[in-house]
């Protein structure tokens, strides 16, 4: 029990501490709690890239000590208390459609019932990741394998003879995910893994939080809410907030990513394209994924968005260099070593699979691992699909769908069959679109209610 709550406070304080870093970044519209769910989210996604680059300059894990997560901390908390009291706790506005406010006695009981099975589902995350040592095989053999190595060396190996090179086994995988857990063992004094497991928890609350309070501010909270609760729901995402895999990570910084990578390219947010472009750097970082198939999506909504005048092109490129710049001493310490982006190299040729198309239709739309969203893809897409190429709702969509291209594409049109085939990877890979295409829903919902407001009011 203690150890849980020596990670609680070490959270807490990366909360903070990534408050205070935001609040540098400059002046933005986001309220005090949004920004320490972005804080937070932050400094899981760049507190490891900053390890990777002292440990590959030849530094160790405790160059980054418990003192320094305190001092930062209570210094973002003392600016959060400043910015509260100078503010008046005052609470924000509510501009939603009125059609979307909460009234009727149904809505209260929807949203109650909605509430419980949210609690629910962190509570059944909680008691298994604090009750258990991991379990899963990827997580066992891959992510903490490679965090307790790195945490009993403190340090990087390089030596590609080493059985610890690149924290062991599986040494093309990005560090993301075991530099922070062997971070945390390093903060903590020991291996604990009821504080690993905290990980993976608080991300899964992290992207119900982001989505519910990104869509409130859209379509109404209590709709947020049940489209976030919808998000987290998904079967096969309830078991990733315990077990300790890494596409949990990338599911949350992917959907962050372009949550807010739509409010920079629609409003011309600066803070948000700084916000986007970290959570990009974050994906890079965390799983092969992020640069085979997230980048490639990016930068073409980016770059189409520079190329219609959306957003300027010094713009565009300044946001892509800060989502790749952190990541290129990875990158090319890869390409030096010779490391795959493939699962193997025989997953690397290329060969189209038509007998895949019906083993993906089972896996979205006949098994368990995705409950009602396969229903619930179809019925958003013959309702608002139209918005998606007349309105400016298609500069997020157009992610979305090169993101689930890419997956098909790497599934179906290359050796990567083999783990649709056997569903050792497909599954988890499309998880990691789905939340981000319930946020699409969601805002494509609020527009095509007010557009059909405005068509109906009276002239």
């Amino acid at each position: 029990m203690s150890d849980i709550v020596r990670a609680t406070l070490v959270f807490g304080e990366l909360t903070f501490l990534g408050y205070g870093l935001l609040r540098l970044m400059g002046p933005t519209e986001a309220r005090s709690g949004e920004r320490l769910l972005l804080g937070l989210a932050l400094a899981l996604g760049l507190i490891p890239l900053a390890l990777f680059l002292v440990l590959l300059a030849g530094g160790h894990l405790g160059l980054i000590p418990a003192w320094l997560v305190l001092a930062g901390g209570s210094l973002g908390f003392a600016l959060w208390i400043a910015h509260a009291y100078r503010s008046g706790w005052s609470r924000p506005r509510n501009s939603t459609p009125h059609m979307l406010a909460l009234g009727s006695p149904g809505q209260v009981f929807l949203v109650g019932i909605v509430a419980v099975l949210v609690i629910e589902k962190f509570v059944f995350a909680s008691i298994q990741g604090f009750s258990f040592p991991a379990y899963f095989w990827d997580t066992v053999a891959n992510w903490n394998y490679r965090a307790k190595i790195l945490h009993a060396t403190g340090r990087l190996d390089l030596d590609p003879y080493s059985n610890a090179f690149l924290g062991g086994e599986m040494a093309h995988y990005p560090l993301g995910p075991s530099l922070f857990r062997a971070w945390l063992a390093t903060l903590l004094g020991k291996w604990s893994d009821p504080a690993v497991a905290f990980h993976s928890i608080v991300t899964y609350v992290l992207l119900f939080g982001m989505i519910w309070v990104r869509l409130s501010k859209r379509i109404g909270w209590w709709c947020g809410l049940v489209l976030a609760y919808f998000a987290v729901s998904i079967p096969l995402m309830t078991y990733h907030a315990f077990a300790g895999y890494a596409d949990l990570l990338v599911t949350f910084f992917l959907t962050a990513c372009l949550i807010y990578c739509f409010e920079y390219i629609t409003a011309r947010d600066a803070f948000s394209g700084h916000v986007s472009a970290l959570f990009l750097a974050a994906v890079l970082f965390t799983k092969n994924e992020g640069i085979v198939l997230i980048l490639p999506a990016l930068t073409i909504t980016v770059l189409i968005a520079a190329w219609s005048g959306r957003v300027a092109w010094l713009s565009a490129v300044s946001y892509l260099a800060i989502a790749i710049g952190p990541v290129v001493p990875w990158i090319v310490l890869k390409a030096y070593l010779g490391l795959s982006y493939a699962p193997t190299e025989a997953n690397a040729g290329l060969a189209f699979h038509v007998e895949g198309l019906p083993r993906l239709f089972a896996v979205v739309f006949l098994q368990g691992s995705f409950n009602l969203f396969g229903s619930f893809f179809l019925l958003t897409v013959w309702l608002l699909a139209p918005l998606w190429w007349k309105t400016e709702v298609g500069f997020l969509a157009l992610p979305v769908w090169l993101f689930f291209g890419a997956i098909l594409a790497a599934f179906l049109f290359t050796d990567n069959y083999e783990f649709l085939e056997n569903q050792m990877s497909i599954n988890r890979t499309l998880m990691m679109a789905m939340p981000s295409y319930v946020y699409l829903a969601g805002v494509s919902f609020g527009r095509k209610w007010q557009r059909e407001g405005a068509t109906n009011s009276p002239q």
